[in-house]
């Protein structure tokens, strides 16, 4: 016979290693990116910023590329996992399309990364940050 306990324990085991699994993906910081590139593509429904580079945490490998947008603001989260999987690399891109944002910043850090009005805004530099590049539109 089984206890009463056994049946309750079950759903709580289950519950904890859905959330376990996704403590393992943790968010890549552009700083952390071996050959960064981020450049501009001109197709015919408007301008398209490209990002891609390759993750420098050794045994890490991509797991996805999320953007998330925020009114006129995307974030561009590049999750990661010491995990391999079949197909799982250490390299990725990602393109966006620029139409309707006027600001595109890259991991949890949030380091700004393309803005479409350099005039109005100037991104303050945090004490021991490197200062990121940001992209402006090509006249």
């Amino acid at each position: 016979m089984h206890k009463p306990s056994t049946f309750l324990l079950l759903p709580v085991i289950m519950l904890l290693c859905g959330s376990g699994c996704a403590a393992f993906y943790q968010s890549l910081e552009f700083r952390e990116l071996a050959t960064p590139e981020v450049r501009f593509i001109h197709y015919s429904d408007g301008p398209t910023l490209k990002i891609s580079g390759t993750c420098v945490r050794a045994g890490y490998v991509v797991e996805k590329v999320q953007q998330i947008k925020e009114g006129r603001t995307l974030l561009v989260k590049v999750m990661i996992s010491p995990f391999s999987r079949d197909g799982a690399g250490t390299s990725f891109a990602t393109e966006i399309v620029l139409d309707e944002l006027d600001f595109v910043y890259f991991g949890e850090q949030r380091e700004l990364i393309w803005r479409r009005h350099p005039d109005r805004v100037s991104p303050e530099i945090l004490p021991g940050k490197r200062p990121v590049p940001v992209f402006e539109p090509e006249e």
